[in-house]
């Protein structure tokens, strides 16, 4: 495993802390402004943020830019610039309304984000083009400007209606543009290409360099300044026939890496049942050579080669192949498009959109496969194919990366909406219409804006087979609540690790609030009070918390609220964080309930919890009449429950008056318990020196009359590699198999065995899995799945689980993951776990 992969695995697990504690986290306000912000641009590289007016008539705020994450919004639309080279000129931003937002970063000679250049368009001047220049090395403000693009035709166009500039060595920004009159889809509109760059000019024998910012012929005559025409006409998005209609929404997302522009559009096919469209298209820059005779000299033309990302013969029906439709009248539309390359060093594309009327499309996102195979870089790629693997010269055979060599062809080779593999967020996000979406590492964040109840950030990671390729996604989860009256857009800085968030209030004085997340004490307004407890509580001299559970609404025993479980030396606290109200939506609790004493925290100390020790393993459990919570630790373990040994209704909601009653009752003979599991009605408790299966269902935990119905599966003694110094030190359960990690390797239940039903270690048949590399001492085992848990890690499709080992006296560990596949509805075989090509 190279060391790239564990730096980004250990990424990813921070990330996957990260989830929790963004709910958590205090969103602080940067800015808070008077004026209405709408369109923004987001530099993921440096932070910095723009945003423009929608109003007209407020000057310099007409542009308000934060210059890293954190900053203030500050003017950025100076009455008086150089324009065009012409200083003290009228800027033609101030005091305008501004429509379109994007920017163009070049690279320094290092390859790092280097000078960033903002692109606008304003209200009064819709096919009007500006651009600020924000180079480090400048005084003053710096606009170049084109006074209106031209349509298809060479003629004005009506206006811009999508922006997209590019990030990459080539400097230049694409326009979806109007045509001279109408709207975009009739004939006369396409992408426009405006190219910025130097020219080495020689006059009066003197060298200088000349800027220009200008756009370029793109249309089918050379020489003619024209965009490259998108209408009903356009072969590459009409399969059959000539398009029935063009709709007004259109995506544009430039992917600097490969050199293609995505471009998603709003589509529906002709009349006849043989007639289709394609919604997603892919293009590239090429340039041709030109000549007007043979005898008159030659001259480069550039043109934007336009395809489908999936060949049309692919397509045969109204809506399987998610970006295309087959079938009279048929409609498909892409509102969103974004890109990202994994961790196992594949390309995928991501869109929001489908083959459907109404807004479920905008709920819905799916990422696709590409193909990076010479021309055909940027087309879907064929599913059941085997990644590529490139190295270096056998002098220096060094990973150079992966990749899919095969485009989608056939019907049989597509990606179709019902594949696991392509649902981003395991299905459509039902909290509302998608406004933002982005891409970070091997997950995907969706913003939920507007006035929706359930406005926030949503996020779903990737999960991936044994070749490297995704093969699932986790449920959306929303990992920030907005708490103002309309979010508008989050964007996630990958250097500080946290959100950057503009909304608005009802507030007239706070018509535009931006804030960020911070690390620190906490939202006054939310969980200030609880860390403030819970730091003055778990204290670093007594260890601080050693276990920690989050329960999610929905999580067994908690059908109605989400909780927080924390244990340390000798004591163990109860949050409840959030709740379902009377419309079912999922609310935080304010801070005035989570302080000490208050309705929805309850701390335990004392008693049989001091008798645990140190409580290093949680969690709840539930059969279909209780529920339950259990603590273990150095000294033992104990059942959360009624004085005579009863859970609570696992369907209603519990009240920290019913807390307060509950006991700890301990039982069984266990010390030093590391791992406590839940999976259907069993309860797994992990203590260094053996693995016990209790069944819920015929235990009694009365004090008086307890009865503990207990299996042995594995016993240290049992396992010869461990000896008398060894030990286990983790595990996880998901139906018929269990992972169990030790100090000297990692283990699972044998082929065709099931944990369920085992009545011993043998019938377990503890199978070693081969880890590869540094055989240090497992510390953890973690889990990705469909659902968020890791007793769904061999569930639904399968997850992956990660291993992570250490060694403290080298200060050095290593991280691996694994591909297990669903033994849910299949007996488990030497396939099941399989390495992921890292």
């Amino acid at each position: 495993m190279n060391m790239y992969y564990v730096r980004y695995s250990l990424q990813s697990i921070a990330l996957t802390f990260l989830f929790f504690i963004q709910t958590n986290y205090c969103a602080v306000v940067i800015s808070s402004l008077k004026i209405p912000l709408g369109p923004t641009f987001f530099n993921m590289a440096t932070g910095a943020l723009s945003c423009g007016a929608t109003e007209s008539g407020l000057g310099e705020q007409s542009l308000m830019r934060s210059p890293s994450a954190g900053a203030q919004l500050l003017p950025a639309a100076p009455r008086e610039v150089t324009l065009n080279t012409i200083a003290n000129s009228v800027n033609p931003l101030f005091d305008q309304e501004i429509t379109h937002l994007s920017g163009m970063i070049t690279p320094d000679s290092f390859g790092r984000p280097g000078v960033e250049r903002i692109l606008a368009v304003t209200a009064q001047k819709p096919s009007a083009l500006v651009m600020i220049d924000m180079a480090a090395n400048q005084t003053g403000t710096f606009l170049r400007s084109i006074d209106a693009l031209c349509d298809a035709t060479g003629k004005p166009s009506a206006g811009i209606v999508a922006l997209e500039g590019t990030q990459g060595l080539q400097n230049g920004v694409f326009a979806a543009v109007k045509p001279e009159k109408g709207l975009f889809g009739e004939q006369g509109s396409g992408i426009a290409l405006v190219s910025f760059g130097s020219v080495e000019m020689e006059r009066h024998k003197k060298k200088s360099t000349e800027w220009h910012f200008n756009q370029i012929p793109l249309g089918h005559t050379p020489k003619l300044i024209s965009a490259q025409p998108i209408d009903v006409t356009t072969k590459a998005a009409a399969i059959g026939n000539h398009l029935a209609h063009v709709g007004q929404t259109v995506a544009l997302h430039w992917n600097g890496t490969l050199q293609r522009l995505f471009v998603g559009l709003d589509v529906t096919a002709g009349n006849e049942q043989s007639d289709g469209a394609c919604a997603l298209l892919v293009g590239k820059m090429v340039t041709h050579t030109c000549s007007e005779s043979e005898t008159a000299p030659s001259y480069t033309h550039q043109s934007l080669d336009l395809e489908p990302c999936i060949t049309h013969t692919a397509v045969v029906n109204t809506s399987s192949t998610i970006i295309a439709t087959r079938g009279a009248g048929s409609r498909v539309t892409i509102h969103k498009i974004t890109s990202f390359k994994t961790s196992t060093d594949l390309w995928y594309v991501v869109v929001v959109g489908g083959c459907a009327d109404g807004q479920m499309t905008q709920q819905t996102v799916t990422a696709l496969p590409l193909n990076v195979d010479g021309q055909q870089i940027g087309t879907i790629a064929a599913i059941e194919q085997e990644p590529e693997t490139f190295f270096g010269p056998k002098e220096n055979p060094t990973f150079r990366g992966r990749a899919m060599r095969k485009k989608t062809e056939t019907a049989e080779q597509a990606s179709l909406n019902n594949n696991r593999c392509v649902q981003v967020g395991a299905g459509p996000l039902l909290a509302g219409p998608i406004t933002t979406i982005f891409a970070e590492h091997d997950a995907i964040f969706a913003v939920v804006g507007g006035e929706q109840p359930d406005a926030g950030v949503y996020h779903s990671q990737a999960l991936f087979d044994g070749k490297g390729i995704i093969k699932g996604w986790t449920a959306w989860r929303q990992v920030y609540q907005s708490d103002d009256a309309y979010l508008q857009a989050a964007f996630y800085d990958n250097l500080g690790g946290s959100f950057t968030l503009l909304s608005r209030s009802q507030n007239p004085d706070e018509r535009a609030i931006l804030k960020k997340t911070v690390w620190g004490s906490g939202d006054p307004k939310r969980h200030a009070g609880l860390v403030s407890f819970l730091r003055d509580t778990y204290t670093k001299d007594t260890t601080g918390i050693r276990a920690h559970t989050d329960i999610h609404v929905g999580m067994p025993g908690f059908a109605h609220q989400s909780c927080m479980v924390v244990g340390g030396y000798q004591a163990m606290t109860i949050a409840i964080m959030a709740e379902r109200d009377e419309m079912g939506v999922v609310r935080p609790i304010l801070s005035d309930a989570l302080k000490k004493d208050a309705a929805c925290l309850v701390h335990y100390s004392g008693g049989t919890v001091a008798s645990l020790g140190t409580i290093e393993a949680i969690t709840s459990a539930a059969t279909d009449t209780q529920a339950w919570l259990f603590a273990g630790g150095s000294g033992g373990l104990a059942v959360y429950a009624d004085a005579d040994g009863a859970g609570w209704d696992p369907c209603l909601p519990i009240e920290r008056a019913d807390l307060l009653k509950k006991i700890f009752i301990p039982f069984g003979s266990y010390t030093f318990v590391r791992r406590l599991v839940h999976d259907g009605d069993y309860l797994y408790v992990l203590t260094d020196k053996s693995l016990d299966r209790i069944d819920l269902t015929r235990s009694c935990f009365k004090p008086n009359n307890l009865h503990i119905e207990k299996t042995t599966l594995a016993e240290r003694a049992q396992f010869s590699l461990l000896h008398q110094f060894g030990c286990f030190t983790d595990v996880i359960v998901s139906d018929k198999i269990a992972f169990l990690a030790t100090s000297r390797g990692l283990y699972r239940t044998g082929d065709h065995r099931d944990i369920r039903f085992a009545h011993s270690s043998a019938e377990v048949a503890w199978t070693a899995v081969e880890l590869g590399g540094d055989e240090y001492a497992i510390v953890h085992l973690d889990a990705a799945s469909t659902t968020g848990l890791a007793i769904d890690v061999a569930r639904y499709g399968g997850g992956n689980l990660y291993v992570i080992q250490g060694y403290p006296g080298r200060n050095d560990g290593t991280i691996k993951r694994f591909s297990v596949g669903d033994v849910a509805a299949t007996s488990i075989n030497e396939q099941i776990i399989t390495i992921v090509p890292d």
